[in-house]
């Protein structure tokens, strides 16, 4: 009786210890693994050095006002500013110059036509809202599409009695010539896509130039659809 029971005992106890071992080494990996994601997070943080200069030039464009509401009722144009002159200094020497606003011209409706589309017809109106604000900015010392006495581009438009459907506009400062300013908008998308949309069918080219102003020569160039 005694020889049998002894053998039986001891290697019971053996096997039970071995998977808890096994286990905890489980823990342990997982742990290490988590804890190496958290570096790949700061690139993102190199993005905002892309954006172009504020100061030197800027577009905007300004879909069509909606005819009807969602339940098929006409809504009502949007109130516009009361007509005013666009202020400027009185010993502002800027002048406009015809020559310039031409090649302006001629640069954008070359590149439309080798581009398929239709070229832009150069309606006087655009023209003088074009030079209102390039005159403005000149003799004002500033660059906004918001003019010194806070119009907008549909407010000059307006004034200058030219009824649109679509419009924008793009500006650029600088002492440099025509072929500058429209290489600098052919190299920017949202100044591009205004020089080459189809929305538009009329345009106006302003230019100025006041050697005692902030930056000498002022592009201004209005695109509209009559509405």
């Amino acid at each position: 009786m005694t020889p049998t029971e002894t053998p039986t005992s001891t290697p019971t106890e053996t096997p039970t210890l071995t998977p808890s071992a096994t286990f905890t080494a489980s823990i342990t990996a997982s742990l290490t693994a988590t804890r190496t994601r958290t570096p790949t997070q700061p690139p993102t943080l190199t993005r905002t050095a892309t954006q172009p200069p504020v100061t030197i030039t800027n577009t905007l464009e300004v879909q069509p006002e909606p005819t009807v509401t969602s339940d098929g009722q006409p809504t009502q144009p949007p109130d516009t500013a009361t007509p005013t002159t666009a202020p400027t200094a009185s010993t502002c020497a800027a002048s406009a110059n015809s020559s310039v606003e031409a090649e302006v011209v001629t640069l954008v409706n070359d590149e439309r036509v080798a581009q398929g589309l239709a070229a832009y017809t150069v309606d006087s109106r655009l023209r003088a809202a074009a030079r209102v604000h390039a005159t403005d900015m000149a003799c004002n010392h500033f660059t906004s599409h918001t003019g010194s006495d806070g119009s907008s581009v549909r407010d000059r438009v307006e004034r200058q009695g030219y009824a649109w459907s679509w419009i924008g506009e793009n500006y650029y400062v600088s002492g440099s010539g025509a072929q500058t300013a429209f290489d600098w908008w052919m190299n920017s998308t949202l100044h591009r896509n205004n020089l080459l949309s189809p929305n538009y069918t009329q345009f106006g080219v302003g230019y100025v130039y006041d050697a005692d102003s902030d930056f000498g020569g002022y592009f201004v160039v209005v695109f509209a659809r009559p509405g």
